[in-house]
C-alpha cells in the first residue's frame, strides 16, 4: 500500500486531496495546525478507511524544525512516505509594513522553509528508492510581485522556481516533483488572508471582500482534482483553468512593474471603493 503525506490536510485543497487520495486507496497521514479539523477529518476517513490507514498528526510547520520533526514521526512510526504534498500555507493581505510583528517571518517558514526542508528530506529518501512523487501548491500570485501581498507572491515565486528545478534534478532518478499554481480559490486560507488584513476597513466591508473574491475564487474541489490528476499524469507545472493561462501569458507580454501596477490599482485599497 502506498502512503500519501499532506500537510495542512484538515481544510481546502488540502482536504479535497486527502479525499482523492483516500478513494485511491492510499494510507493517508496529515500534518496539520488546526486540531479541530484533524478531528473532523479523523471522523470522515474513519467511515471509508481502517484506522491503521489513516494518521493524523497535530504540528505547527511555521515553526523552526518543522521539517525535521515531520520526518522524525513519520519514521518513528514506520511510515514510508510515496507522496509527499505540501500544501500548508497562509497568506498575509496588506501592506508589507504593516503586518503585525512576526507574522512576515512564521509566513516564510511555513511557505517557503517548510516545503523546502519537507521537499529535501523526503525528496532523498524518494532518490534513494528510484521512485516516489512530490505536489507543492504554488500560486498564480507568484508569476509577478504582488502589491498588497507582497510577501506572500515572493514566497510562492520561490514555490513555483524551486519546484521546477527539483523536478529536473530528481528526474533521473524516477522522482516526479510538480507544482501546482491556482489563482484565488474559495477556502478558509482566503477568508483569513482578507479578513486578517491591517486595513482600515470596517468588518461589514471586509466581509463584503471576501465575499467579492469568493465569487471570483475557484472551488477546491477543482483546484484539487486538476492537481492530482496531473501529479498522476506526471506533469511538472499544472495551472487549473483558462483564466490562469491567460494571466500567465499577459505576464509574459507585459513588465513586471506594469503589471504589479494593474494589480494595486485594482486591489490596492481593498475590493470596497
Amino acid at each position: 500500500m502506498k502512503t500519501a503525506l499532506i500537510t495542512g490536510g484538515g481544510n481546502g485543497i488540502g482536504r479535497e486531496l486527502v479525499r482523492l487520495f483516500a478513494k485511491d486507496g492510499y494510507r493517508i497521514v496529515v500534518f496539520s495546525l488546526v486540531q479541530e479539523e484533524l478531528d473532523a477529518l479523523q471522523a470522515e476517513l474513519a467511515q471509508s478507511l481502517p484506522p491503521e490507514q489513516v494518521h493524523l498528526f497535530q504540528a505547527d510547520l511555521s515553526q523552526p524544525g518543522a521539517g525535521a520533526h515531520v520526518v522524525e514521526t513519520c519514521e518513528e512510526k514506520g511510515l514510508e512516505i510515496d507522496v509527499l504534498v505540501n500544501n500548508a500555507g497562509f497568506a498575509l493581505w496588506g501592506e508589507c509594513v504593516e503586518q503585525a510583528d512576526g507574522k512576515v517571518s512564521n509566513m516564510m517558514q511555513l511557505n517557503v522553509v517548510a516545503v523546502a526542508e519537507l521537499s529535501q528530506l523526503f525528496g532523498r529518501k524518494m532518490k534513494a528508492r528510484g521512485h516516489g512523487k512530490i505536489l507543492n501548491i504554488g500560486s498564480t500570485l507568484g508569476v509577478s510581485p504582488v502589491p498588497i501581498s507582497a510577501v506572500y507572491g515572493a514566497t510562492k515565486a520561490f514555490v513555483n522556481s524551486f519546484t521546477v528545478a527539483l523536478a529536473v534534478e530528481l528526474a533521473p532518478y524516477g522522482v516526479e516533483v510538480c507544482v501546482v499554481e491556482p489563482f484565488l480559490t474559495n477556502t478558509n486560507f482566503l477568508k483569513y488572508s482578507i479578513g486578517n488584513s491591517p486595513t482600515a476597513l470596517s468588518e461589514a466591508e471586509q466581509d463584503e471582500n471576501i465575499a467579492k473574491a469568493s465569487k471570483m475564487a475557484h472551488a477546491p474541489e477543482r483546484v484539487a482534482r486538476e492537481a492530482y490528476d496531473g501529479l498522476m499524469k506526471g506533469k511538472t507545472i499544472i495551472m487549473p483553468g483558462p483564466l490562469i493561462r491567460l494571466f500567465f501569458w499577459v505576464n509574459r507580454v507585459r513588465s513586471q512593474k506594469a503589471v504589479a501596477k494593474v494589480f494595486y490599482k485594482a486591489f490596492g485599497k481593498g475590493f470596497v471603493s
